[in-house]
């Protein structure tokens, strides 16, 4: 439900500036969770990508580590040991992904009108209600493991556990282009 609120925020937001006459465009936003490590340089040349995408009139919606499930059960929660039917569908892995607005809008289309499906997994419920309205995942590399390679790309520090002392924002940045 976070992922949710945070979305209709942005859409507000987004909404409200254009309201306000100001010239800042959004196109979009990253979702990332607490566990990567962002590097600012692979995050900017994303965005110049992102922007010649859309100057070549071919924009990216959805974009991540792109997985391919069949639907099947698993167990989320270790604690409750529930199991819960996953869908089949083509979805970005959690740690982090983008979402372009007319992707956000269509999100926050079905979250009023009450057709999302919600499932606790909420990268696979993203990639699930966004195929099922015809947008489907870019693969992107927009992470890797290995922490040798935070030079170059987004970091899951979720295996090894380096420890880091970074200052931390809980809200999403809304990406912009100029």
């Amino acid at each position: 439900m976070k992922t949710l609120q945070l979305i209709k925020l942005y859409q507000k937001f987004t909404q409200d500036e254009k309201n306000a006459n100001n010239s800042i465009e959004y196109n979009g936003l990253f979702k990332c969770d607490d566990d990567i490590l962002p590097n600012s340089i692979f995050i900017h040349k994303f965005i110049e990508n992102l922007h010649k995408q859309i100057e070549k009139q071919q924009p990216i919606q959805y974009a991540g580590f792109q997985i391919i499930i069949k639907e099947n059960n698993s167990v989320f929660n270790i604690k409750t040991n529930k199991t819960d039917l996953i869908p089949k569908c083509t979805y970005c892995t959690g740690p982090i992904y983008y979402l372009a607005p007319h992707s956000i809008n269509i999100l926050c289309k079905i979250i009023d009108d009450s057709s999302l499906l919600l499932h606790e997994a909420e990268d696979i419920m993203i990639g699930y209600n966004l195929e099922k309205q015809g947008i489907v995942a870019t693969h992107a590399h927009l992470y890797k493991d290995d922490i040798q390679l935070f030079p170059y790309f987004n970091i899951q520090n979720i295996d090894q556990r380096h420890k880091f002392e970074i200052g931390r924002a809980h809200v999403w940045t809304p990406v912009t282009f100029r």
